[in-house]
């Protein structure tokens, strides 16, 4: 990126510079240096001062000086620079070196790891972009401090960033980066595995690249519309999307693009444990990146062939590809690809009983693993990455370089062919007359048309609109109704009171209706209550409650069970048994907290799924931990243990889900966690339970403040 200025100076010594050295680059960098030189002897003033700056700049990005440092100084320099000048020509001058210069430290500070650092260049940077009001590099600060908090895994914030820099991307209609920020948005809905705003974003993406005719934007969309499917286990959708992606890069003649879609279907085919077909898809792809001399491409298809080989009980030929993929990669000396080499031959080896070479790459596995966080070699990778940048950045030079010679003899042939023009002016000016009168009539008869077309469009339109409005009203009577059956199937609190006298309920769903529920029940002699957390929230964790809900209530009215632990098994059943009635198999499923008091003798008994237990006696919390195992289909699944509670009068005890804990917010925008959570309800020990509620929620809101609440919330306290 380049700054610029009115100065006629600074556009003599560079300008001029930038088109008389164009026979190497060295020769450019040398003449850079004597620039450099001579700047600093003349004495300062504004214009010496900016050329001088603008020199230093363009100077680190040619050397490609990989140092925090320079840029830190440059940016010192143009600050210094920006105090002392009052004309407004310098200081918007001096503000956007300054935002460059911290531009480039940032970047630095990030591929080389270190992300506290890197934000404190990029946010003084967005400051002085905001100063500026220059709106794109604004819109593209946001989206490079957000990807730096998605690394930290901070994803509330990371997508705030992001849906500021889409806004103003809208504002100034650039259709390019707003689809590449729904794509940025979709991924991260990705790898959060919420598939259905990840399509959402991704198809909202896709829709702009059409609309661009952005055939390789259009083929990653498509991609990454097939990795949410594949990611959900849905392989038909996801391989007719990478086909269709395929096809596109085929379309466009893209080796690279072809290749990454070959190896995605392969690998699909190999999660469908189709070895064959994978294998050829496989093959296909490691020939292109073969052509394409590809090294880190090809060991990554030479290891993906040896791993489905192995897994198709081919282990000689998988032994073959894998020594292959390592000495691709060793050569390239790229520790993550060594290790999934390594890795692959620890398994073959084991396989074939060969313990000391299999412990050999094992050890070569941990090594790699480990120095993927050594300091050093993230400077190595980060240095390899910027001059790759770099070489290609030249290449796109070169080229420019040749297009403005090919200018330069069009604009010459051109003026040898004007004075020929001139001549049969007239003549073809006379013709063209006519020829405008004759199109002049057609495009008045064209408009009328068009003008009846445009009303009729526009009667569709409205027509649209109102079946969507009327669409969307009857999806939410819908899910309003669906609310007033969870309600209906919900102990009122009124109620609970009658049993427990001392006791509160926060439940705060995040949606219309929830994935949390409480479960209340009695019977003569028994007492049962439960905070208990379904899969999901919203309509499809509302469905699972159903379930869930009824599966406990028969526990207790039809088959009569009192232990909280036989409740947790018998429910489990339950709720496997709805689940297999459905052609696809269903892991949903909960996790709860269950205490059961016994009305006759006063006893407390208490079991988990996943979900603890804590009580308060005598200023100390304590803990009862749960069965780690949910209510569902899991493997290997063990009884669930019930734990009779020693309690005394005046304990306090706390049943809840995780949607509190788990809640980003704050001054940091980290999540609540169960300590904080803990020491709250430690430090109201001595409240009522009502002012215990009402604080734990008022807590809970200030913390979470303009953020989105990301799961259901359900605490339950009970005072003995």
């Amino acid at each position: 990126m380049r700054f610029f200025t009115s100065s006629k100076i600074i556009f003599f010594l560079l300008v001029a510079l930038s088109c008389k050295l164009t026979y190497s680059q060295s020769r450019e960098i040398d003449s850079l240096r004597k620039v450099i030189k001579v700047l600093k002897k003349k004495p300062a003033d504004p214009v010496r001062d900016t050329c001088l700056l603008q020199a230093k700049y363009q100077y680190g990005e040619m050397t490609q000086i990989f140092r925090v440092s320079y840029w830190d100084s440059l940016a010192m320099e143009a600050k210094q620079q920006l105090k002392s000048s009052t004309d407004q020509t310098f200081r918007e001058f001096y503000l956007k070196a300054s935002a460059l210069a911290l531009n480039n430290a940032g970047f630095v500070s990030t591929v080389e790891g270190r992300p506290a650092e890197a934000l404190e260049y990029y946010n003084p940077c967005l400051e002085a972009w905001v100063e500026l009001k220059a709106k794109y590099n604004i819109a593209f600060t946001l989206k490079t401090i957000a990807s730096i908090y998605e690394n930290q895994g901070n994803i509330p914030m990371a997508m705030d960033l992001l849906h500021k820099s889409l806004k103003i991307n809208e504002e100034i209609n650039d259709k390019k980066q707003i689809s590449v920020l729904l794509n940025d948005i979709g991924i991260i809905y990705d790898r959060q595995e919420d598939s259905a705003n990840a399509l959402y974003y991704h198809r909202r993406s896709l829709k702009i690249k059409e609309e661009l005719k952005d055939k390789d934007g259009i083929a990653s969309s498509l991609t990454n519309i097939g990795s949410t499917y594949k990611n959900n286990a849905d392989y038909k959708k996801a391989l007719s999307y990478f086909e269709k992606g395929l096809e596109m890069y085929r379309e466009l003649d893209s080796k690279h693009g072809m290749a990454a879609a070959l190896n995605n279907i392969g690998t699909t085919l190999k999660e469908k444990r189709e070895w064959a077909k994978g294998l050829e898809y496989f093959r296909e792809s490691l020939k292109l990146m073969e052509e394409l001399k590809d090294k880190q491409g090809t060991a990554i298809l030479l290891v993906n062939i040896a791993e489905t080989l192995f897994e198709d009980g081919k282990v000689k030929e998988a032994e073959s590809y894998a020594l292959r993929s390592m000495k691709e990669a060793k050569e390239l000396g790229f520790p993550d690809d060594i290790r999934y080499a390594a890795l692959a031959l620890k398994k073959i080896y084991k396989k074939q009983n060969k313990f000391k070479e299999s412990l050999e790459m094992h050890e070569l596995y941990l090594q790699m693993r480990d120095s993927l966080e050594n300091e050093d070699n993230r400077k190595v990778m980060a240095k390899k990455y910027f001059q790759a940048e770099y070489e290609r950045q030249a290449e796109k030079d070169s080229i420019a370089n040749v297009a403005k010679i090919m200018e330069q003899d069009f604009k010459h042939e051109q003026a040898i062919t004007q004075q020929r023009a001139y001549t049969y002016g007239g003549i073809v000016g006379f013709v063209l007359m006519l020829l405008v009168a004759a199109v002049s009539f057609r495009a008045f008869k064209n408009k009328q048309k068009a003008n009846i077309i445009i009303t009729e469009q526009k009667q569709i339109a409205e027509k649209q609109k109102l079946i969507i409005e009327e669409k969307q009203k009857e999806i939410l009577d819908s899910i309003h109704y669906a609310q007033r059956i969870q309600h209906a199937i919900l102990a009122k609190e009124e109620g609970i009171r009658k049993y427990f006298p001392e006791s509160f309920l926060l439940y705060q769903p995040k949606d219309i209706v929830a994935g949390d529920f409480y479960f209340f029940e009695y019977t003569d002699d028994h007492i049962f209550y439960a905070a208990a957390d379904c899969t999901g929230h919203g309509v499809p964790g509302a469905l699972v409650s159903v379930v869930c809900s009824n599966a406990l209530s028969r526990c207790v009215k039809e088959f009569e069970l009192t232990d909280p632990g036989k409740i947790l098994d018998k429910a489990r059943e339950l709720v496997l048994e709805t689940f297999r009635k459905s052609e696809q198999e269903v892991k949903d499923g909960m996790d709860i907290s269950l205490i059961v008091k016994n009305v006759r003798t006063n006893e407390y008994k208490w079991a988990g799924a996943n979900n603890p237990l804590w009580y308060l006696q005598n200023g100390e919390m304590k803990v009862i931990k749960a069965n780690k195992q949910p209510i569902g289909l899991i493997e290997n699944a063990q009884p669930f243990t019930s734990h009779a509670l020693n309690l005394n009068k005046n304990d306090t005890v706390f049943l809840f889900t995780d949607g509190m804990a788990d809640q980003f917010g704050g001054p940091k925008g980290k999540k609540f966690k169960y300590k904080q959570m803990s020491e709250v309800l430690i430090s109201l020990a001595a409240k009522a339970l009502k002012i215990q509620k009402e604080t734990l929620h008022k807590t809970f809101n200030n913390w979470k403040g303009e953020l989105e609440q990301v799961d259901d919330v359900c605490v339950i306290g009970i005072r003995i």
